[in-house]
């Protein structure tokens, strides 16, 4: 089949760009169907969820990573959370596969109704308040900052701020939240990094935020990940099609032998 230059063009103005291997996302570009600032809220929900004993925010070594992507799944499917920390420098390590988006905070915030506003417009102050003023915004993979698509300047193009979303606390919450759900709103600076290669890296990633004085005090955060990337095993139903696929192959190649020509599979 022929296709010629405004046909080819067309074609691949309706296919969505597929980006490269360890590629960062832009952050106006969805992740598997989502939004980045909809995943903002759905790792907010995650994160949340765990007590302390198994917390990921907590967690100083990696025994709690694996939990980036077993929560609720289809809310992020083949998207792997990370999460930061509260003491400032972490370092830990966490398994992926190969086909599983990371994503991130450099810097983050929540901010709920009733207990810091009572709208959003109040809420949403309070997370920009909490903020304040972010710096030195940085993520490097193997010790080399991450090159950024060519649609956006620098990191701090990377804010993502949520919609309104109802944000479920259980009694046992780290931030000792009375249990029940919130409307909410997150404000911060994220990162998705596309599926790396199998082998092993290093990923750094933090920033540092002012707060607004005199409520909000600074703090600054850096978390380090040793990252195993796996191969991912396909799915039961990824075999079989494979499987069947080489049987059709397998049948029309003997109609072409038989027949000294067959049936043309595109």
């Amino acid at each position: 089949m022929r296709i010629n230059a405004v046909v080819l063009s067309l074609m691949l103005g309706m296919c969505p760009l597929v980006p490269a291997v360890g590629a960062v996302i832009a952050p106006d570009q969805a992740v598997n169907g989502s939004s980045q600032a909809e995943l903002t809220a759905n790792w907010s929900k995650w994160m949340i969820s765990y007590p302390a004993a198994t917390n990921p925010v907590l967690d100083t070594t990696g025994q709690s990573s694996h939990l980036g992507s077993d929560q609720t799944p289809a809310s992020h499917p083949g998207v792997f959370f990370l999460a930061g920390n509260f003491s400032g420098a972490e370092t830990r390590s966490v398994t992926v596969t190969d086909d599983q988006t990371l994503f991130l905070p450099f810097i983050n915030t929540v901010s709920l109704i009733p207990l810091f506003g009572s709208n959003e417009t109040e809420i949403r102050t309070d997370a920009a308040a909490t903020l304040g003023t972010v710096t030195g915004l940085f993520a490097r993979l193997d010790g080399v900052d991450l090159p950024l698509p060519g649609s956006v300047g620098s990191l701090s193009d990377f804010r993502q701020q949520s919609a309104v979303f109802s944000l479920p606390f259980p009694a046992d919450n780290i931030f000792g939240v009375p249990g029940g759900a919130y409307d909410s709103v997150t404000d911060g600076y994220w990162l998705a990094l596309a599926p790396l290669d199998p082998g092993q890296y290093t990923l750094t990633f933090g920033a540092s935020a002012s707060g607004t004085p005199p409520s909000y005090p600074s703090f600054g955060l850096t978390q380090t990940y040793e990252v195993t990337v796996m191969a991912a095993v396909p799915e039961p139903a990824t075999w079989i099609i494979s499987v069947a696929g080489l049987m059709i192959v397998g049948l029309a190649a003997g109609v072409r032998t038989r027949r000294g020509h067959g049936i043309a599979i595109m």
